[in-house]
């Protein structure tokens, strides 16, 4: 009896490590994802500021204050 308990505790021991794993590996992914977006956010604002500039540089060498 002792023998089966023992088994069974082992079995779940295993069984709450290998789901713990499983969790981790999905923060990780959610992890990385985030990341991504940040960086196509950031990437977005960068070209959204680089076609300001270049807008605002050719509004001012067409119409030069006076």
């Amino acid at each position: 009896m002792l023998s089966l308990y023992s088994d069974d505790a082992k079995f779940r021991e295993k069984e709450a490590l290998d789901e713990g794993a499983r969790v981790e590996d999905s923060r990780e992914e959610l992890s990385l994802d985030r990341a991504e977006m940040l960086c196509e956010r950031r990437s977005r604002g960068a070209e959204l500021e680089v076609i300001s500039v270049v807008l605002c540089s050719r509004a001012r060498s067409k119409y030069p204050e006076s």
